[in-house]
């Protein structure tokens, strides 16, 4: 008995399976994610749509349109996976660190979500870790283990209340707070914290990390709100970088926070899921039409900027007046990235400006100090970066915390 294909069975299958494939690559986007899958989508979703198209004329010449069609998406799917896989310079940052999928930085708050929930997380405007949890952070340079506390913070367990006769700080900031880079001793807070106390004798120093990988000050002041109702701290440190400039170009200021009690940031550009998907896509976006990878085209950059440097500032203005309500020394670290250092420029020193002239808050801008370290001299600056991931590695978390414990000294643990 010969065996027969039943074609017809064969064709039902393959549309549930492409149905079950899209709603897939759909459910991932809509949770901003995109990936090589993602691609084969689009391509095979530009072949239905020229297929549909010759079945409906039925011509020759429709026959013929479908087969150049499909000749050139093959080219192009190919030429896809060769600048996907054989280049880098169209890699985001996640990509370049070895992630699987394009994240979008504005669809990314969908799934942080979506996480908290199932976490049981009552306050979803507040930005942390999950509790009690051991999380792998891992880059193409390194490999360490996060373990967090029941605040979802990379610290120990923290007393309530606070210890008596010691001076408690609070360490705010994004990735390089929470120490993104270094192991979990080797943090500027807990270096800081180290140093501080080896050099006072009636004082014992507590430096909390409340540094949150993907924070910024928006969610940062929210954490301090938080925190007040149950803890006293006598200082809080914020530590800004430039990528605050471009978080809260995403994710704008505090109409961020719903009154449901959501997050919704701001809405990327319409052809954003074309860009997650397609490296072609991507050489046009950045070597044709000559957007920056924030989606930005030059005459935008400078007044994009400007109106995220305000925000900055509106939110130091929210701080201060917190400290002088609740009686606690507001404290300003800005820490270079790898690029500043090399330029000797700081995008933020508006900023700085700004906080020290206008609001008379103490800032510590760290980079004179990074250019003039003596292991940076010696070896150059690279040697305390990590050349991928671009954060500190414990190198150069070592020198923030002698520069940043030097300047709180001066400045009085009072």
């Amino acid at each position: 008995m010969k065996f027969r294909l039943d074609t017809r069975k064969i064709k039902i299958l393959g549309n549930v399976f492409y149905l079950f494939y899209s709603s897939a690559v759909m459910l991932w986007w809509y949770f901003g994610k995109a990936s090589v899958f993602t691609t084969i989508f689009l391509y095979s979703f530009l072949f239905l749509i020229a297929y549909l198209i010759s079945r409906l004329f039925k011509t020759s010449i429709a026959q013929n349109l479908l087969l150049v069609a499909g000749s050139s998406l093959i080219f192009l799917f190919m030429g896809d996976l060769m600048l996907r896989y054989g280049f880098t310079q169209y890699h985001t940052y996640m990509e370049a660190n070895g992630s699987f999928f394009y994240i979008s930085p504005y669809n990314k708050v969908k799934r942080e979500l979506r996480q908290r929930r199932k976490w049981g997380q009552k306050n979803l405007h507040l930005k942390i870790q999950k509790p009690n949890a051991e999380r792998i952070q891992k880059s193409v340079n390194f490999t360490y283990i996060h373990t967090y506390n029941s605040l979802g913070l990379r610290e120990k367990e923290i007393s309530e209340p606070l210890p008596e006769n010691t001076f408690t700080i609070l360490a705010l900031g994004d990735s390089y707070t929470e120490g993104v880079g270094a192991p979990g001793d080797s943090t500027w807070p807990v270096l800081t914290e180290r140093l501080l106390n080896d050099q006072t004798q009636d004082t014992t120093v507590d430096v909390i990390n409340s540094g949150i990988a993907g924070s910024d000050p928006v969610f940062a002041y929210k954490l301090v709100e938080t925190f007040l109702v149950t803890y006293d701290f006598e200082m809080v440190i914020l530590a800004l970088n430039t990528s605050d400039i471009y978080d809260l170009f995403v994710r704008g200021g505090d109409e961020r926070f719903t009154e449901s009690g959501e997050i919704r940031f701001r809405n990327g550009p319409k052809w954003e899921f074309f860009y997650g998907s397609s490296y072609i896509f991507r050489v046009i976006i950045h070597d044709v039409l000559k957007y920056d990878f924030r989606f930005l085209r030059p005459h935008e950059i400078h007044k994009q900027e400007a109106k995220a440097i305000d925000l900055i500032n509106h939110q130091l203005i929210k701080f201060q007046q917190l400290a002088n309500k609740e009686d606690f020394k507001f404290v300003i670290v800005i820490n270079p990235t790898l690029h500043e250092v090399k330029n000797n420029e700081s995008d933020l020193e508006s900023v700085e400006t700004y906080a020290r002239d206008s609001l008379e808050i103490p800032v510590l801008n760290l980079l004179e100090g990074f250019k003039n370290d003596s292991l940076v001299l010696e070896k150059g600056v690279d040697h305390v970066f990590w050349p991928v991931d671009f954060h500190n590695n414990s190198k150069g978390y070592t020198i923030w915390s002698k520069l940043l414990a030097e300047f709180l000294l001066k400045e009085g643990l009072n």
